[in-house]
């Protein structure tokens, strides 16, 4: 007998097959020692298990309840980074503390949602959203004044209310109550509730609409889905325990047994130790021989249960015992096990903490990366289940008027959710040992500096994930010359890294935009810094567009990379072809002639191509805001267009003010050299 939901069941019965078994055979039942394959087939009926058994059962078992929780508990526990890609002045921590704040432990609620959705097959979480909306209107975005609280409803709570236009029924519009909400709130019962209010968690999803309605516009529960192979595994277990304790059989031999059954009884002495006289007839010796020889049997078996010993007549008994052999009878159980936690979702040493177990390597490298398998499975559920929920509510956050953000969304926002991962100090060593050798080849190789690679080990938690800033925003700040002492007409700082042109880089890669913010127009650079506030759009595009004219007379103090040697000119590369300027991709090289001095007393800027055999020199003048600025001059080319090209390509086109060709004897009269003689 098998117990389920309160109730028992023969092992044997039909009603098992059809209710719980992947093979239902009506003809011969299931256990019994007939053939079991004649009149087998696939049996596709699902039956759907109730609230209640679904409410049971991972009571019942703690498999089935690990099952549920591995994969929510794992998530949260990792949670999520906000992270900015522009600087606001707000630290995302603050927008993840004013969540904190709100009404209802909304990481716990998520816990126990994501939880109940794999349990029950849906979950919710509604939002209370101060917007000056109902809750069964659409969240108005720019209106949002505040979260004030988030509650965890269950599956049986909420219902989807597709009204008249059914639509998308995995995804519909309104839900309603079906709970007494909490006094003087708008979650009473029966309300409806706009889905942008309402976020859903569920089990295993259910993508077709005809599927979803049969199934009340739920999802499935990952119950249903491996409860069939939950089944096979226990019954598995039973009919194993059954075959060792009762299937070991033992022999009784006794003289003149079949004479006894037949009743053939005539000796004195055995007709008085079975309690009869001479005049008994045969059918009664038989009855009575029968009734002495089970009574014998059922005394022996249960000596040898209790003392693991047995007595018999030494005369007339002759003890044995059937050996049997059970072997491959542990595969099967290996491959019931095997089918049960596939059908979980979640890999068998997880599911069976088998990390250090036999079977499994318990040395430092082969648990690490058993861990690393299980946190990117929790990852990839994370992805799919936790972070759209995480998202919307996140936005909702910085939207809000009493946030950290007070109603602005910054730009290139974006929720990580870091692998659930914790090391022991044994691996966390050897994973910084793997990280070392890591940064020591890419360091070498100029992929990042030793100074980036520090970052790893400055949060609170060693994180080996480096993320690099673009090459052309990263601070190369040169030192400012001081003017008087070391100017740039007497002193030539190319040796140490600079083009003799000793001005502060100052954000000269940023792409400044215009953004608005609550009524004010506000001048922003490409990573978010204030660079101005202005009451109206005309007085912050004047900002921005003498920012830019400043940012391009500014002369560039971006170390040399690589210096060459052109018609007895050297050149100093300070970007290569397909690096950042200005935040316009290059064309081609950029740099400067070392010890020139052009009119403005500064070396001259030069765009390099790349058929440096021609001796071919252009000098294009650069205007900025309609006026002169000064001229840039352009080799490596063989065309007057070719020239004009590549300045338009890496600079805006109404800075273009016309072109010239120059010779090289023009040229060397802008040396150092040549200017002192």
């Amino acid at each position: 007998m098998v117990e389920f939901f309160g109730g028992t069941y023969r092992n044997d019965s039909e009603t098992l097959g059809l209710l719980f078994s992947a093979l239902a055979n009506n003809m011969t039942g299931i256990g019994t020692a007939r053939d079991k394959s004649q009149y087998a087939y696939i049996n596709t009926d699902v039956r759907e298990l109730t609230y209640e058994e679904l409410t049971n059962l991972p009571r019942k078992s703690r498999l089935i309840q690990r099952a549920i929780n591995l994969f929510p508990n794992d998530a949260i526990k990792a949670w999520y980074k906000l992270k900015f890609s522009e600087d606001v002045g707000i630290d995302p921590q603050e927008v993840q503390q004013y969540l904190r704040n709100v009404q209802g432990d909304y990481r716990q609620c998520f816990r126990r949602a994501a939880t109940l959705g794999r349990q029950y097959g849906d979950a919710f979480i509604l939002l209370g959203i101060k917007d000056g909306g109902a809750p069964d209107e659409p969240v108005e975005e720019d209106k949002i004044q505040s979260i004030c609280w988030v509650t965890v409803v269950r599956r049986d709570e909420l219902y989807p209310d597709y009204g008249r236009r059914r639509g998308d029924t995995t995804n519909p519009e309104y839900y309603r109550l079906n709970m007494i909400g909490r006094k003087e709130k708008e979650d009473s019962w029966g309300s409806k509730w706009h889905r942008d209010r309402v976020l859903r968690f569920s089990g295993d999803r259910l993508w077709d609409n005809d599927a979803i309605t049969q199934n009340g516009g739920y999802n499935d529960s990952i119950i249903q889905a491996m409860f069939s192979a939950w089944a096979s595994w226990q019954q598995g277990l039973a009919a194993s325990s059954a075959m060792l304790q009762d299937y070991d059989q033992f022999t009784l031999g006794l003289k003149g047994m079949a004479r006894m059954v037949r009743g053939d009884i005539t000796e004195p002495k055995e007709l008085e130790a079975l309690g009869l006289d001479t005049s008994a007839d045969q059918e009664t010796k038989q009855r009575v021989a029968i009734e002495h020889l089970y009574r014998r049997g059922l005394m022996l078996d249960r000596g040898r249960s209790i003392v693991r010993g047995m007595m018999y007549d030494l005369d007339h008994e002759l003890p044995g015992s059937i050996q049997r052999r059970y072997q491959g009878a542990d595969k099967i159980m290996d491959r019931l096990e095997d089918a049960w936690a596939a059908s979980t979702g979640i890999p068998k040493f997880k599911l069976y903490n088998l990390i250090g177990s036999t079977g499994i390597s318990t040395g430092v490298q082969a648990a690490t990366i058993l861990k690393f398998e299980w946190a990117s499975q929790v990852n990839d559920w994370a992805d799919e289940n936790i972070r759209e929920p995480l998202e919307r509510l996140c936005k909702y956050a910085m939207l809000a008027k009493d946030s950290p953000t007070r109603g602005y969304l910054p730009k290139g926002w974006e929720v990580e959710l870091p692998l659930a991962l914790t090391l022991s100090p044994m691996e966390q060593v050897e994973l910084q040992k793997n990280v070392a050798e890591r940064d020591s080849k890419n360091i070498s190789l100029g992929i990042y500096t030793a100074e980036e690679a520090r970052r790893q080990y400055e949060a609170a938690e060693f994180d080996y994930n480096l993320v690099l800033k673009p090459r052309d925003t990263r601070d190369t700040t040169a030192q400012a010359s001081d003017g008087e002492k070391d100017s740039p007409e007497e002193v030539d700082t190319t040796l140490n890294g600079s083009n003799g042109k000793g001005i502060e880089r100052s954000d000269e890669m940023r792409c400044d935009v215009i953004a608005k913010r609550g009524s004010k127009w506000v001048v922003l650079s490409e990573q978010g810094k204030l660079l101005g506030e202005h009451d109206t759009l005309e007085d912050a595009a004047g900002q921005l567009k003498a920012i830019e004219a400043a940012k391009y007379r500014a002369d560039d103090a971006t170390p040399v990379q690589r210096v060459i040697d052109w018609q007895g000119f050297k050149v100093g590369l300070q970007y290569l072809p397909f690096q950042y300027r200005h935040g316009r991709l290059l064309p081609t090289a950029y740099g400067h002639f070392q010890k020139t001095k052009g009119a403005d007393g500064m070396a001259l800027d030069v765009y390099v191509g790349t058929k440096l055999k021609s001796p071919k020199v252009y000098a294009i003048s650069q205007q900025i805001n309609g006026e002169f600025d000064e001229e840039k001059m352009v080799i490596g080319v063989e065309s007057q267009d070719e020239a004009i090209q590549f300045f338009l390509e890496a600079m805006p086109h109404e800075f273009f003010g016309g072109i010239r060709e120059m010779s090289l004897d023009e040229l060397r009269g802008y040396q150092v050299d040549a200017i002192n003689d």
